[in-house]
């Protein structure tokens, strides 16, 4: 299991640093999502006041943003993803306005690491063949999960071929349709499966 530190940044700062598990994680597929989110996040977070489009999408990068700091083991900060998560879905944004700052500097901070680790070739290692028959059936199962509006069945099927070695294309087509299950657009995400 490998370890990155950094130091706790934002809100009430902390000397200790927080272990952020970066082993069995794909940091480029991590990555490039965390700096999708961070995006919207930070132009969302200019507005002085939020559309109900910008709540939406404010609710659901940071259910994002909690996904991804639950899977590198920043349960603490993933926490309060949870807690800002509700708050945009009550439209609280007092809570939204005060605590957002401290997670998008963690975010920033997570995304460091993740960059430091992509740099060092320490997560990626496309040399390993690809699986294509499982890959294959993966997908199919995906595709048919979304079809019938089974988030979890496609769900775990992305989970399972990201527990194979595969390709820096497939990693790419998996965050795609990831990130359309996550918005529930479950059409998109089952032509992107059948592809």
């Amino acid at each position: 299991m490998r370890n990155s530190n950094f130091s706790r940044t934002g809100g009430a700062a902390q000397a200790r640093p927080i272990n952020i598990n970066t082993s069995g994680i794909q940091a480029e597929h991590f990555l490039r999502d965390a700096n999708r989110f961070l995006s919207v996040l930070e132009k969302i977070m200019k507005q002085q006041s939020f559309s109900s489009g910008e709540l939406r999408d404010y609710t659901l990068n940071v259910h994002s943003a909690k996904t991804l700091l639950l899977g590198v083991g920043d349960n603490e900060y993933a926490g309060i993803a949870g807690d800002l998560e509700k708050a945009g879905r009550d439209a609280k944004l007092d809570i939204i306005k005060s605590k957002t700052p401290p997670l998008l500097s963690r975010l920033k901070g997570v995304v460091k690491v993740l960059e430091q680790e992509v740099a060092k070739g320490r997560n990626t290692d496309y040399s390993r063949p690809e699986d294509k028959t499982f890959l294959r059936e993966q997908l199919s199962i995906i595709k048919d999960a979304c079809n019938s509006y089974n988030k979890r069945g496609a769900e775990n099927a992305i989970e399972a071929l990201k527990q194979k070695p595969c390709s820096r294309e497939t990693e790419n087509l998996l965050s795609d349709i990831s990130l359309h299950l996550l918005r529930g657009n479950f059409e998109e995400a089952a032509n992107l499966a059948a592809t």
